[in-house]
């Protein structure tokens, strides 16, 4: 916008301040993401050159026109625009896939330094150059063509965002606290996590209908660069801990059907790597890995189911009698694993907001019944596997509850031999084919990094070449390769992503974007449950990474 055309935008913002109207305008948008505006504005010399649809103003082929066709010819570059009746969200969100924020964008442009103080908590309408407001109508018809899950689905998905390879590491994580002690503080956990979603949920609703619709952006929204940091640091940490970890449990169970040694674990690592995972993560559409995904919650209910079934098998066979070494409450330092691999167990926190805006007839009340019914599935498998596999194997609890059953134990028990190989299989399958949709939303902030250093301004991720995202990947999987290979135990990562991450997603980041949205002073009664998150995220962040490291440096070195 030039000089004039600031005028005019300025002078329409003064007219709906003096209305005391709750207005949003969003100005600078990508030229890419315009196209399917109900109308498109160019404004020059203080006056609209310019108005109509996307192909409208091609075919009048004027200054738009020539902006579409340098966009074409280079990279895209920021459209300067003022639009009427926009769409916040850029595009739609898959998988953790980082997209800037409305706000990162409109930063960009100069000469509108007060621009923040009109982008209000609840946006009602957005003004045309004359003053008069328009009803969000359209904006919200677009905004229901999108919402097509039903709750049912919402549910399934946020269940298969919580289920995952850390499953496996649940009845270790009961095992060092005990059983009522460990059940208390996963049920505790549950129920933490369920209030932190309602937060996230509650604090993109304050943002407005269309302008938060993924973590990164409600960040940016709620803390403007700072928050956008805040969450790709946590999203990078956390997604590198949980890569090493799903490529250390293939191994384990690859090595355990195969019978191969402890030193020669490092050739599957690797072959497994250069063979499946890295040809499937080159690919830049997700949607080709949906597969993988059911393939997961398969095989991770056959485990559950086998653990299970397992368990009262032997129980029989033995007379009743329960392992050596179950204890209903333990507390020692390694009793911090509990805490901080059930954190890292029920984190759904990173796609609760693309879910939410899939939602048909959405609304927060709809939306916590499917998180309710999440989390209550994840926490009634999380119960089974655990209790049945502490109480078959005691203190012996492996972090990996597939590994307790060795060659000695299978021979001791034959019947379980052939479910026992099939549960191996499936899972190391699952795991495998997980990987690469690890891999997006990790790559993705690795990106949108990349991109602003390179760039100077915050750069969608999806921007980038061809030769950049195969960079970026290669680079990415060599740094995890090395670190699965070296890194001792999967409770190593688990629990450090745990003790950082997870005290970061779960505790510190709905709390505070939800508190950076609130009208009134700070301490009334409202905000005692966000306040008491973020000390308790604090003392979980501090005190289980100060244990978990202490605990390793005891067994390790």
């Amino acid at each position: 916008l030039d000089s004039e055309s600031e005028k005019v935008v300025q002078d329409a913002l003064d007219k709906v301040v003096a209305l005391k109207r709750r207005t949003t305008i969003i100005i600078a948008h990508r030229l890419s993401t315009i196209r399917k505006a109900d109308k498109i504005c160019v404004v020059n010399g203080g006056k609209i050159a310019e108005q109509g649809t996307h192909q409208q103003l091609v075919q009048l082929n004027g200054i738009y026109a020539g902006l579409v066709a340098s966009a074409s010819s280079a990279s895209r570059d920021i459209f300067d625009t003022l639009k009427h009746q926009c769409d916040c969200a850029p595009r739609a969100v898959s998988m953790g896939e980082y997209v800037a924020s409305p706000r990162a964008a409109s930063g960009l442009v100069t000469g509108f330094a007060k621009e923040s103080d009109y982008l209000l908590k609840e946006p009602s309408y957005v003004i045309n150059l004359d003053g008069h407001k328009t009803a969000p109508s359209s904006t919200e018809a677009r905004t229901d063509q999108k919402a097509t899950s039903s709750l049912w689905g919402s549910t399934f998905t946020l269940t298969n965002t919580i289920l995952g390879s850390g499953t496996l590491a649940v009845p270790f994580a009961i095992a060092s606290s005990g059983w009522l002690l460990g059940n208390a503080i996963m049920l505790a956990i549950a129920l933490i996590t369920r209030y932190s979603v309602q937060l996230l949920l509650s604090a993109s609703d304050r943002a407005g209908q269309n302008c938060a619709k993924t973590y990164e952006s409600l960040g940016h929204f709620a803390m403007g660069a700072a928050g956008t940091r805040l969450a790709e640091f946590t999203f990078i940490f956390g997604g590198f801990g949980t890569l090493v970890s799903y490529l250390i449990f293939t191994t384990d169970l690859c090595a355990a059907v195969l019978s191969v040694g402890a030193k020669d674990k490092w050739m599957i690592t690797v072959f497994t790597v250069i063979a499946v995972v890295f040809p499937l993560s080159l690919s830049r559409r997700i949607g080709k890995l949906w597969l993988s995904s059911v393939l997961a919650i398969l095989s991770i209910g056959y485990v559950v189911a086998f653990v299970f079934v397992a368990f009262l098998s032997v129980y029989n066979e033995d007379g009743g009698v329960i392992a050596s070494g179950v204890q209903a409450v333990r507390l020692d330092p390694g009793s911090v694993y509990t805490v901080t691999l059930l954190i890292s167990a029920f984190a759904c926190h990173n796609t609760a907001l693309p879910v939410y805006e899939e939602l048909k007839d959405r609304s927060l009340a709809k939306m916590n019944r499917a998180v309710v019914g999440a989390v209550g599935v994840a926490f009634v498998l999380y119960e089974i596997i655990a209790l049945c596999g502490y109480l078959q194997f005691g203190a012996d609890t492996k972090d990996n509850i597939l590994l307790n059953f060795s060659p000695e134990y299978v021979q001791k028990h034959q019947s379980i031999a052939l479910p026992l190989l099939a549960g191996q299989l499936c899972m190391a399958l699952a795991l495998l084919l997980t990987t690469p949709i690890a891999m997006w939303p990790f790559r993705s902030c690795v990106l949108s990094v990349y991109l602003r250093v390179k760039n100077g301004v915050q750069t969608p991720s999806h921007e980038a070449s061809y030769k950049e995202y195969a960079g970026v990947t290669v680079l990415s999987l060599a740094l995890i390769l090395l670190c699965s290979i070296f890194v001792p135990s999967v409770k190593i990562p688990l629990s450090i992503v745990g003790s950082v991450s997870g005290s970061l997603l779960i505790f510190i980041m709905p709390a505070l974007f939800f508190l950076l949205q609130s009208p009134g002073p700070l301490l009334t009664r409202e905000h005692t449950g966000p306040l008491l998150m973020i000390a308790t995220g604090i003392v979980v962040g501090v005190l289980g990474l100060s244990l978990t490291l202490y605990k390793l440096a005891h067994e390790y070195f």
